[in-house]
């Protein structure tokens, strides 16, 4: 179950083209967003390009990012729900931190995932 929450969180918290596992080595993959000109503040989806989809909800780093992401990009009150979560679920500090984050960040944008 994981792998589709890292999908989730690719798609709906980190912007990313919506992921998809591959069907010649099942990995999971999405398309690289660039720039279309430099400088220019507008992105495509380039399709002849992917990259390997984080492992959001078990690595700390790639789950710092979507914290990162989270205080960066969400509304008001997409960001005090986030913060209102971990603040509410002491397995944060127990071990786990990474599947919490996304838990969080996924709820406050109105998904709801299971344990």
């Amino acid at each position: 179950m994981s792998r589709e929450i890292d999908a989730l969180v690719a798609e709906k918290v980190m912007g990313l083209p919506k992921p998809e596992q591959s069907v010649i080595n099942g990995r999971w993959i999405h398309h690289i967003i660039e720039e279309i000109y430099p400088g220019s503040g507008k992105y495509k989806e380039n399709k002849d390009k992917m990259q390997a989809l984080k492992n959001y909800s078990t690595d700390i780093a790639a789950a710092w990012e979507v914290a990162e992401k989270a205080r960066e990009s969400f509304t008001s009150s997409e960001w005090k729900q986030f913060c209102t979560e971990l603040c509410n679920d002491w397995r944060v500090l127990c071990g786990g931190a990474p599947k919490y984050i996304v838990q969080a960040a996924l709820k406050a944008k109105g998904i709801e995932v299971g344990e």
